[in-house]
């Protein structure tokens, strides 16, 4: 609920987890000595449940102000550190009566069992049932509550439960009378408090270190939605409690610093070990999917298992170790609270230290070995382990994998560049054809140069349908060609939005595709150098080594760095800007207007960004509109089901009632629809792109992205308002509170029998596009030559898609009713063109009846006979 506000940035997130920890430590070390010391241990632990249901309950309604308040003083263009430091302080400060009482729980239900179990095994016990407790948490509420309930209903059914608990407490009794628990001299005796403490911070960096660097690995196999993460967490803290439950007979009556000397050896070893299976992930989950197939539980069951086998045996070793460590540092007058706050503040730094600082400067395997060093570091010395440890990890080291960069690669394809960074592995591959192509994690591929077509026309279709766009924004450039494709657009200033640093920086491998390089927005908002510099497109160059003309860019005119934007040439083009920011709260917090804003395909399965279809974010959009300005959503059809893409229509309806539909491009493989939202209703002449397109110079760029006619651009409509309000029906809103879409998403995308046109066949079934319904009165000759564009359209796609199912005949027959049913929809023709070039190298027979039969369909298109006619001139 937090994240919907204070973004999906790498130092928010971290910042977030590190409030919450943060909170339980402190609770847990300012509580402790209190609960040690008192005589009703049941009494302190049902007030810290009241205080957690309650709290929680308080907070959970006040999340969305708190969210705004985060944002109005965190600013759209925030530095790392700025961001990081609010995301940190509103939430830990808003938390923290519930965070404390939650981290003080542990000491409290450790005093209160003390007295009624045997000395030295109410802490392991304790742990690890509070650590299942924990899991069966996890994963209720990410497959079960949150999608029955939304984010609100199940906060506060589980605040309901904390209070159920402390009321249950309250009248509880130790029969006999509790006597204060005497620490195990033997443990509290074999280290210092304070190497005990350092101990239990180093493993609880190192713990929390390890599961943020193998999450980062299993992201470039699994699917990478809210349930992935789930099964991850869930299988973490399930290791966890095991290894608490089972160190109550691994400990005995051996001594504390041999064993803790193992535990912590063997850590090391096994950290180092996992690098293995870590490399082996991609073939062991297609094993699983194979298996187990498609279903919605075979896909959870296939990441459970994976995750099992890459955290469970160290995460054994952590439960065992905690306890051990933490039930050692009892006193007198103290009891495990300061232990465990110790371990905690680790966990909480884990995030900058590994996720922020070791990641992307090491890459996962060194942060891997990093790790297992700092668990030798804090061995204590015990005859010959630490040597003997040290050189089976060194062993390790040169025999394991070079790396753990998880890229599969097409035949004969090449990696030209990989990023391992905060929030995700991010890689350029490049196709012997020399096109290349933009992938995250492995598995989500963001576009390329093959594609690079389609991705201007996702720039020029909504800026085409405005009729004088001054300022454009982009959410999601990706490679930059459809923010790059604005600059064909003379005096038009964009701005684009990306969340990932590393996409950014490997922008310059899409020129000159892109149009870049791109001025990047620095903290303060102002404009400075891409990492590939800037370029002008006349005659003057500023390099990517940082030199215009032989000077340094420190002696760029003063529009190259703050400001508005820089003109260049004639006529004026000016160089886009890219901002590294969460869309949704850029758009919340920026004081821009925009004439156009773009959305660009946002894969619905992937964790955050169902956020990204949710009302309250199309809402936030509205507000940056300006005067006459339209919104465009790009879906991607093929990775959505039906009562999704409803979802999103009606939730989009509901804030823009104005909306129509328009297709990105006449493809089946990879169909893409446009909603465009608009602040007036939609009303455009029959000669719309010819008074648009009075610049000669526009003109010859948009018709090499086919918009050089009205009829073109038109003839991409799908449906009206009224056609989407009953395509929408009654499905669910999507909304921050209720987000149906990134429950439901993943169900469809992790599926692999789908037919990527099956959702576009529907649609063109159900469309009922009727031009009075954007076309201006008038039209009376333009609109049924428009209504047989569309129809042709229609069968062209159908036709494709038949084809695609291996139905050749089917496919022609359906291509032949095209061309017959419009002279200037021309995609049917061409294609039929090409059938009949490859069917007269096999039956020249065939081939020349199907070319007559084409002659016939459409006997004033002379294209047929100049390609074709050659080929049949002596028959």
């Amino acid at each position: 609920m937090f994240s919907a506000g204070l973004g999906h940035e790498a130092p928010a997130m971290l910042a977030l987890v590190s409030a919450f920890l943060g909170g339980m430590a402190l609770g847990a070390w300012a509580l402790d000595g209190h609960i040690h010391r008192s005589p009703d241990p049941c009494r302190w632990y049902a007030r810290l449940q009241l205080c957690v249901g309650a709290w929680a309950a308080l907070v959970t309604l006040l999340v969305p102000q708190l969210n705004g308040l985060a944002i109005a003083v965190m600013g759209a263009d925030a530095s790392p550190f700025r961001q990081a430091l609010v995301a940190f302080v509103i939430p830990f400060l808003a938390l923290l009566p519930a965070t404390a009482a939650m981290g003080a729980t542990l000491p409290a239900m450790e005093r209160w069992l003390a007295a009624l179990t045997e000395e030295g095994r109410a802490l392991p016990r304790v742990y690890a049932w509070n650590t299942v407790g924990a899991v069966a948490g996890t994963l209720a509420t990410a497959f079960l509550l949150a999608p029955a309930l939304g984010f609100r209903g199940s906060a506060l059914l589980l605040s309901a439960l904390n209070l159920a608990c402390g009321a249950l407490a309250w009248n509880g009794r130790l029969e006999p009378a509790l006597e204060r628990a005497r620490p195990d001299a033997q443990l509290a005796s074999s280290l210092s408090q304070a190497r005990l403490l350092l101990t239990a911070f180093a493993t609880g960096l190192f713990g929390i270190g390890f599961e943020i660097v193998g999450v980062r690995v299993l992201s470039q196999a699994l699917e990478n939605t809210l349930y992935t993460f789930a099964a991850a967490l869930a299988v973490y803290l399930l290791g966890t409690a095991l290894g608490a439950a089972g160190y109550q007979r691994l400990r005995g009556t051996r001594p504390f610093r041999p064993l803790l000397a193992r535990l912590l050896c063997a850590l090391a070893m096994t950290c180092l070990a996992e690098m293995w299976l870590m490399s082996r992930v991609p073939a062991l989950y297609d094993a699983l999917r194979d298996i187990l197939g498609d279903k919605p539980m075979a896909v959870a069951l296939s990441e459970l298992t994976v995750a099992l086998a890459v955290f469970f045996l160290p995460t054994l070793l952590m439960g065992a170790t905690f306890s051990h460590l933490v039930g050692a540092a009892k006193t007198r007058d103290r009891g495990v609270g300061r232990a465990a706050s110790a371990n905690t503040v680790g966990g909480a730094l884990a995030g900058a230290v590994f996720g922020m600082a070791a990641l992307p400067a090491l890459g996962a395997k060194w942060s891997l070995v990093a790790l297992a060093a700092g668990y030798l570091l804090v061995v204590p010395a015990a005859n010959g382990w630490i040597a003997l440890a040290v050189a089976i990890c060194g062993a390790m080291v040169f025999a394991l994998p070079a790396d753990l960069r998880l890229v599969r690669l097409p035949p004969e394809a090449k990696l030209r560049a990989w990023r391992q960074g905060v929030m995700g592995a991010v890689a350029v591959i490049e196709t012997p054809d020399g096109h290349r192509s933009l992938r995250v994690n492995n598995r989500f591929q963001m576009g390329g140069t093959a594609a690079a077509l389609a991705q201007r026309r996702q720039a020029h279709l909504p800026l085409l349908l405005h009729p004088a766009p001054r300022r454009a924004l982009f959410l999601g450039p990706g490679t930059g060609i459809t923010l790059g494709a604005a600059t064909e657009h003379p005096g038009l200033a964009a701005d684009g939005v990306e969340l990932i640093p590393e996409i950014v920086a490997l922008m310059r491998y899409f020129e000159p595709q892109n149009r870049g390089p791109f001025l990047l927005s620095n903290s303060r908002g102002e404009q400075a150098q891409s990492p590939s510099g800037v370029r002008e497109r006349g005659s003057e160059v500023v390099r990517a080594e940082g030199r215009s003309n032989g000077a340094p860019t420190s002696s760029l005119p003063r529009s190259l760095t703050p400001g508005a934007p820089r003109e260049i040439g004639a006529p004026a083009v000016l160089v886009p800007t890219v901002f590294i920011a969460d869309a949704r709260r850029y758009v919340r917090a920026t004081d821009r207007r925009y004439d156009v804003i773009v959305a660009d395909l946002f894969h619905p399965g992937q964790d955050g960004a169902g956020f990204l279809y949710t009302r309250e974010h199309f809402e936030a959009v509205r507000q940056r509109l300006a005067a006459g300005g339209l919104f465009c959503q790009w879906l991607p059809l093929h990775q959505l089901d039906e009562l999704t893409l409803r979802t999103i229509v009606r939730t989009f309806l509901d804030v823009f009632s104005n909306t129509h539909a328009f297709l990105l491009h006449y493809n089946v493989d990879v169909p893409v629809l446009g909603l465009v939202g608009t602040l007036e209703p939609l009303t455009l002449p029959p000669d719309w792109l010819e008074r648009r397109l009075s610049d000669e110079s526009l003109r010859a760029r948009m018709k090499e992205s086919g918009f050089d006619r009205t009829l073109s651009l038109f003839g991409c409509h799908l449906g009206g308002p009224e056609t989407l309000a009953a395509l929408a029906g009654t499905a669910p809103l999507n909304t921050d509170n209720f987000p149906r879409v990134a429950f439901a998403a993943p169900r469809f995308t992790a599926r692999r029998d789908t037919r990527p046109a099956e959702l576009l066949l529907t649609l063109l079934k159900r469309g009922a596009t009727d031009p009075r319904s954007f076309v201006a009165a008038g039209s009376e000759a333009f609109a049924p030559r428009l209504a047989d564009y569309i129809a042709a359209r229609d069968l062209y796609l159908g036709g494709l898609a038949t084809e695609a199912d291996g139905k050749l005949s089917e496919a022609i027959e359906a291509y032949l009713e095209s061309t017959r049913r419009s002279l200037y929809f021309t995609p049917a023709y061409a294609r039929l063109v090409n059938i009949i070039q490859v069917m007269a190298a096999a039956d020249r027979g065939a081939a020349k009846r199907l070319f007559d039969r084409l002659e016939a369909a459409q006997p004033g298109q002379p294209l047929g006979r100049q390609l074709l006619g050659p080929l049949f001139k002596h028959e």
